[in-house]
């Protein structure tokens, strides 16, 4: 039997992982493979229950137990079975538990990470093991993208068979959740099913044992008994003595054994010799991706109560801050938009940004707000989320609309949005902006529609998306038949929107459909819009709607005196309409409509 280095195993690992995707090792795991993760071995908690054994026995029937039993205290390990039966003979429940709270808290080690690697990515994707821990499940959860198949149950051995495009991991003794195998009895003989799926496994695959001893009557008299293993590498750490089975077996099958630190210096070096890399950047990348989407649905979801016509509901969009950690950053982002005044909406943020100086979410939210009221200060703060990340997709988008609405400057504008599609060529958000600036900046239509379609494309869920569609097939194509069908998207997908309501009222006004139109603009004046659209809904009310046309004058009026504006809107179709039924004012109707659509100077 050929003793060799790690080096030299992970040499030849690497040999056939690159020569051939035909050939594939599957991984035998035993509980040395899972002492780095924070769980005791088979040997700590043999010798822990024996200790206990000790304190509650007399000396005496403490000594006749273990000369019965042929225990022998050095190798502790080997008598795992028969001391748990002991230890826990009053109560089984009990030692389930105790062995459930050991693993409870325990989390994948590196060389977890790297067997993620192999099992997601690799032909090398099949895990056998005697341990009952979820450790290479959540390894393969937390690692990599792929979901595994767990057969941690006999009934289960039937599924247990060898495929390229799914890990398996086959628990020899159950799964910690199904009522693992500790009793002796249980596991001195493999149950049924496992040995057909097992010649399954190793017909075609080379077992790499890890952590392993030996010391289960089951899984060992297979190995014991099992022919034509050919090539077979047994893991053991450099000063531990194999037992004289895991001898027999290596020399029945020709195998090396393979002298290691321990698990994660073995992944280490299969590491290395793969070229596989380290996932710091992308778990960060991970978990920062799943916060953001957490969050864009909890505001979603906070967008929509905000506007139910439920007060109850409502309510509790308005306080969904107080669920979330009081001195934290999302506090403050879910504080300011709760806050229907804009100066102590930015004042919160400011407080905000100066506890967390470095949270660049919070500097995007003042960006953002400061952007909508049309606030040059906001450059301030870009500057600033410039300065922790000049890559941050949100922030550079946030400054090519700055610089579109605020600054004018369309050249530079430019520059950022084609900036934020290479950054991220699937952020719809960037995408729907950049249409809308080629579309009302650029007079760029073709360009702005394939623009409009990719957004919708990527993110077709999205309202606002076949909202903005909508307003570009009515107002620029001309085609009202396609436009409407997008109008009725955006409400089927928010019925309670102010925006599209009334949008969809101008829209449907001006095709001279007052009695449709008039029911959607009452319910966009129900659902409280904000000013700029609560200024377009008077306007359409004087434009269409006789009965209201005075008082409809008099909230215009009102309302451009505050500053409200609607920049960049379309009301020709409305105004074409109105002219056509006789009304009184075409020409006051116009100036009106030059006013709403023009910035304020």
């Amino acid at each position: 039997m050929e003793r060799i280095s790690t080096k030299k195993f992970a040499s030849v690992f690497r040999d056939i992982h690159k020569s051939s995707t035909d050939r594939r090792f599957c991984f035998i795991l035993g509980a040395g493979a899972s002492k780095s993760s924070g769980i005791p071995t088979g040997f700590d908690l043999a010798n822990d229950w024996l200790e206990d054994i000790k304190e509650n026995e007399t000396k005496d029937d403490f000594d006749k137990w273990v000369k019965e039993n042929k225990i022998d205290v050095k190798h502790i390990g080997n008598h795992y079975g028969v001391i748990y039966k002991k230890r826990f003979s009053l109560d089984e429940q009990s030692g389930y538990d105790i062995l459930n709270k050991v693993m409870e808290h325990a989390k994948p080690s590196f060389g977890y990470s790297v067997l993620a690697q192999l099992l997601s990515s690799s032909q090398h994707n099949i895990v056998i093991t005697t341990n009952f821990d979820s450790l290479m499940e959540e390894a393969l959860f937390t690692f990599s993208y792929k979901r595994p198949l767990v057969c941690g149950h006999e009934s289960l051995t039937g599924y247990a068979k060898a495929s390229y495009n799914r890990p398996l991991i086959a628990k020899i003794h159950r799964d910690l959740l199904l009522h693992p195998m500790s009793n002796p009895n249980d596991i001195q003989l493999l149950a049924d099913g496992w040995s057909n799926a097992l010649d399954g496994v190793f017909n075609t695959s080379i077992p790499v044992v890890i952590g392993y001893g030996g010391n289960d009557g089951s899984l060992m008299s297979y190995l014991k008994n099992k022919k034509g293993l050919g090539n077979f590498f047994w893991c053991v750490r450099k000063s531990d003595s194999p037992k004289k089975e895991v001898i027999d077996v290596l020399k029945n099958s020709n195998g090396k054994l393979v002298e290691i630190e321990d698990f994660d210096s073995l992944m280490f070096d299969l590491l290395e010799a793969l070229d596989l890399n380290l996932l710091d950047k992308e778990l960060e990348q991970t978990a920062k991706k799943r916060a953001e989407e957490y969050r864009d649905s909890v505001k979603k979801i906070k967008e929509a109560k905000e506007k139910s016509p439920d007060i109850e509901d409502q309510v509790a969009a308005e306080k969904l801050y107080e669920k979330t950690e009081s001195d934290s950053p999302w506090n403050f982002i879910l504080r300011s938009q709760s806050e229907k005044d804009k100066e102590k909406k930015k004042g919160i943020l400011e407080e905000g940004i100066k506890k967390f100086p470095q949270d660049i979410d919070l500097l995007n939210e003042i960006v953002w707000q400061l952007i909508l009221d049309k606030d040059d200060t906001a450059m301030r703060y870009i500057e600033k989320a410039f300065a922790l990340n000049v890559n941050d997709v949100i922030a550079n988008g946030h400054y090519a609309v700055f610089l579109q609405q605020i600054k004018r400057d369309y050249d530079e504008a430019e520059k950022y949005y084609e900036k934020t599609l290479i950054l991220s060529p699937k952020a719809s958000f960037n995408i729907s902006n950049y249409a809308n600036f080629l579309r009302y900046s650029r007079k760029n239509y073709d360009k702005a529609e394939k623009y409009y379609k990719e957004a919708l494309q990527i993110n077709p869920s999205m309202a606002v998306f076949t909202d903005n569609y909508a307003h570009f097939l009515k107002d620029i194509r001309e085609n009202y038949i396609e436009a409407e069908k997008y109008y009725k998207q955006s409400l089927k997908m928010e019925p309670q929107n102010a925006n599209y309501n009334g949008n969809y009222a101008g829209f449907l006004l001006g095709l001279n459909r007052a009695m449709e139109g008039k029911k959607y603009l009452d319910t966009a004046f129900s659902l409280r819009p904000k000013e700029d659209l609560e200024l377009e809904l008077w306007f359409y009310s004087f434009a269409h709607i006789v009965e209201s046309m005075k008082d409809a004058e008099e909230k215009i009026k009102e309302l451009l005196k505050e500053g409200a504006r609607s920049e960049g809107w379309d009301f020709s179709l409305n105004i074409e309409t109105a002219i056509k039924n006789k009304h009184p004012y075409p020409e006051r109707l116009k100036e009106y409509a030059e006013l709403i659509t023009t910035p304020v100077k």
